[in-house]
Formats: structure tokens, sequence, C-alpha cells
């Protein structure tokens, strides 16, 4: 069986051929818990072992999946899965959407080409009135011929969107040099990535997504989790250059388990 990023495949047992196991193997798209919604006959098939990337807690994908069934890692706090992010994706976003062809940006674009160098700060623009007051959604439909300018300046420039609110922020913090009315808008990608990401800009995302679920009868002898957080090498070389890195060169910690069936 294959469906929705499932597969299920039905092994015999080489020293006992009237007995066989069900392994499922699984990257759960956006999660198991809603794959399962999408594709209920994922659940006809009851395996007896799942290795999965189940994009969310394994409480969350063991209750998903019903049944009596064990799991490992048995704690939802034990983390899986880490990656140093860029911190500004949103005000990013405000680049790739104010390109010549948004989201198809050249190497040499540096966004909001629409916005005429007159109006090239968030002040300069606030002063025109050309994007209205830029404190709500009903700024972002002004202007219509200076396509997506005042969509994602009014965003960038405002306070009535928590993520791009913060995300600013955060950059202005880091930059203290610079005030929030004196945002370059035709040069947010030098502002946002200059020569490309620093540490600075980074922050690690964490979270468990990655489980071994099997049913009840199968005994847990061991498991592990590599590197996992309390790796020092690993950890050291996450401050200086992020994750993943030479340490461990993926975003997926290796999650093993020993088990008796």
């Amino acid at each position: 069986m294959q469906i929705g990023g499932i597969a299920a495949c039905n092994f015999t047992f080489v020293a006992d051929p009237k007995r066989s196991i069900t392994v499922m193997a699984a990257h759960a798209t956006p999660n198991f818990a809603e794959a399962v919604v999408l594709y209920p006959s994922i659940l006809e098939t009851m395996p007896d072992l799942i290795l999965m990337d189940a994009n969310q807690k394994g409480s969350l994908a063991k209750k998903a999946l019903g049944g009596d069934y064990g799991i490992y890692p048995r704690q939802d706090d034990t983390i899986t899965t880490m990656k140093s992010a860029f911190k500004y994706r949103k005000l990013y976003q405000a680049f790739e959407g104010t390109c010549k062809l948004p989201r198809k940006c050249t190497a040499d674009e540096q966004g909001f080409a629409n916005l005429p160098d007159e109006f090239n700060t968030c002040n300069l623009l606030l002063n025109s009135k050309k994007c209205g007051d830029m404190v709500s959604k009903a700024s972002e439909v002004e202007w219509e011929e200076a396509e997506n300018v005042c969509k994602y300046a009014s965003r960038l420039c405002g306070e009535y969107e928590p993520d791009y609110k913060r995300e600013m922020e955060q950059f202005l913090q880091t930059h203290p040099f610079l005030k929030k009315g004196d945002f370059e808008l035709k040069r947010i990608r030098t502002q946002l990535w200059g020569d490309g990401p620093t540490m600075q800009d980074t922050v690690p995302k964490k979270a468990q997504e990655d489980v071994i679920i099997f049913k009840s009868e199968i005994k847990l002898l061991s498991g592990s989790v590599f590197p996992g957080m309390d790796n020092a090498a690993f950890t050291a070389e996450g401050l200086k250059t992020g994750y993943p890195n030479k340490e461990w060169p993926s975003d997926h910690f290796l999650v093993t388990a020993a088990l008796e069936i």
C-alpha cells in the first residue's frame, strides 16, 4: 500500500515463514493526524510498526492512529528535528513579492520595483498618503497602479500584522542605528540579507517530528536519539555555524529503537 506519502509493506520472518509483520514508513504531509483525515484508508492496514516523520508530536500521531500502541520517544519534549531559520522570513517575503515578477526575483533586484525613488522609506511613503495611513489591511489595496507596493509596505511599515511587527522589531533591535521610518524599501534585500545571513539573523527551530510507533505486544528494549540536545560537539558547532552542521548534517536526528517481537 502507498498513499499520502505513506507506504506499508508486509515482511515474512525467515526463521518462521508462518509469521509476518506489517511495517509502515511515513513522511506525513501536512502531518499524520491530517493525513489520516484526508486518507482514511491508512488506518485499514493497522501496521505492527511505523517509522515516521509525523510532522507533529508523537502523542498526536499515536492518538490519530488509534488502537493499542507504544511509542518512542516516549515523551513529547524529546527533540528530534532542529534547524537554523532566517529570523526575517516574513520581511523577506515582502522583497520577493515586490520584484518585477513577484516570487521570480533576479540576482540583482532589491525589491519594491514599482515604488518611485522619492517614496523609498517608510516615512516618505506614509507622508505621501499613497498607501493611506498604513494601519490596517485597507491600506493594502491603495495605489493600484503601483502593484503590490501598498500590500507589502503597509505590512512592513505598519503594526497591524503580528508576524511582520515582531520581525521588524527583532530587526531594529539587531540594527539599533536604524529607525523604522528610515527603513529603505527599495533596498530591502540588502538590508535584510547583506552578503548573506549571519548567526545574528537566525534562530534555532526545534520540534519533535520523528517517531517509532509499535503495537503494544512488541517490547521496547532500548532507544536513542542522535545527536540529541545534549551532544556537546553538535551544540558547540551550532552556536558557531548553526543547524544542521558538520557534526550532524541533517535537520532530522537519528531515532533508533531496539524492539523484541
